[in-house]
């Protein structure tokens, strides 16, 4: 919260670093996937070491988020995003149960 200050010419400068800090706290929906692809949904549960290459299937973009299997069924997917400054956050919507694996780095 700001203090009570007598002097109004330090008001406006302390405003716009209060609202710059509060901005940086809110989270805003960016668009940021530039590739999704999938394995096919499958009650035999897999580790990342089974899965190729070859098992995945690109998923268009403007039809997410998507309802992609039955009960207890396992799906494996990867997501490319670009490199952005400073802190963000995946929102992932799929209906479902979800772990995130981040891969650091090229490869």
């Amino acid at each position: 919260m700001i203090s009570q200050t007598p002097f109004q010419q330090f008001l406006a400068p302390r405003l716009r670093t209060m609202a710059k800090r509060i901005r940086s706290t809110i989270w805003e929906p960016v668009d940021t996937a530039t590739a999704v692809a999938r394995t096919e949904a499958t009650h035999e549960h897999r580790f990342v070491v089974d899965v190729s290459e070859d098992d995945f299937a690109p998923v268009d973009l403007g039809k997410l988020p998507l309802t992609w299997g039955r009960k207890f069924q396992q799906c494996w997917w990867r997501i490319e995003l670009p490199t952005l400054e400073g802190r963000h956050y995946l929102k992932w919507d799929d209906e479902g149960e979800a772990t995130l694996y981040r891969r650091h780095g090229e490869g």
